[in-house]
């Protein structure tokens, strides 16, 4: 479908809404931005299987990106950097020194990390709303 749409409308930008029962952040959305061969994962060891980008593939589909967006089918959205932060500050901890003692950020059975509790309650509103909080509140440093 997605393959038909690019090829009507252009490489625009996808938003939809979080879908209820995946979390509990209140009015999130995902965003996609198809960047170059968006039909094809990255390597061939991606989650949703199939062969790598191909070179035909990265020709034949440009994605949406251009430095001054025109509407026209390859050139829909502009990305530019408005800074980041560091997982290790947003989790508060340092996330090598976890992996390496074997402690993980979240385990989905029992709604926890081991070694940090940052993720724990993935559905717990109050704890989603606090995470986000944080996450704005460093951005803005």
């Amino acid at each position: 479908k997605c393959n038909a749409i690019w090829s009507e409308f252009g490489y625009e930008v996808g938003c939809q809404a979080n879908p209820s029962g995946v979390s509990a952040y209140d009015e999130g959305y995902w965003t996609s931005w198809p960047g170059r061969c968006p039909s094809m994962p990255f390597t061939s060891k991606a989650p949703q299987g199939g062969p790598a980008k191909t070179s035909e593939c990265l020709k034949e589909q440009p994605g949406g990106s251009c430095g001054s967006p025109d509407g026209t089918f390859n050139c829909i959205w502009h990305v530019e950097e408005a800074g980041f932060i560091m997982l290790d500050d947003l989790v508060g901890t340092d996330i090598a020194k976890l992996y390496a003692s074997g402690g993980w950020q979240y385990e989905k059975s029992s709604d926890t990390g081991e070694g940090t509790s940052f993720w724990s309650g993935k559905k717990d509103k109050a704890r989603c709303k606090a995470r986000e909080e944080k996450l704005l509140n460093l951005f803005a440093e």
